[in-house]
């Protein structure tokens, strides 16, 4: 599949205190999701923005979306959408171990989204 994939980064260092590798399994799997619930040709950005108190790290898509009512399980172990159940590959473990890593961190992870136009999942981390 063809892809546009958009990196933000900013002009300057934000210090957050992290265990590097978990950080970086946590955003690996937002942006593999974001691959694998997004056609062809369409847009996967991944950024990272700078607030007084944190750095917010956003993987957006224009994917499929999430419905509602499953926005509102998504970060439970095992719990797998609609969209997701049909693909016997995953455990539906992801998104709890993301949300996990962030609470580890003194964090949090959001999930917006809207059916048939994609989301948007932010790991806040408090600056250092």
């Amino acid at each position: 599949k063809d892809y546009n994939f958009v990196l933000e980064i900013l002009d300057h260092p934000i210090s957050v205190d992290v265990d590097i590798s978990y950080i970086r399994d946590a955003i690996a799997h937002l942006v593999d999701n974001a691959f694998d619930h997004t056609d062809a040709g369409g847009t996967i950005k991944l950024s990272c923005v700078e607030k007084p108190d944190s750095a917010i790290i956003s993987v957006i898509d224009t994917g499929v979306g999430i419905s509602p009512e499953n926005v509102s399980r998504i970060f439970e172990p095992f719990y797998k959408s609609d969209i997701a159940r049909s693909d016997n590959l995953h455990a539906g473990l992801g998104l709890a171990v993301v949300r996990t890593i962030a609470q580890a961190h003194g964090g949090r992870c959001t999930v917006q989204s809207t059916p048939g136009q994609g989301s948007t999942f932010e790991i806040y981390l408090p600056r250092a």
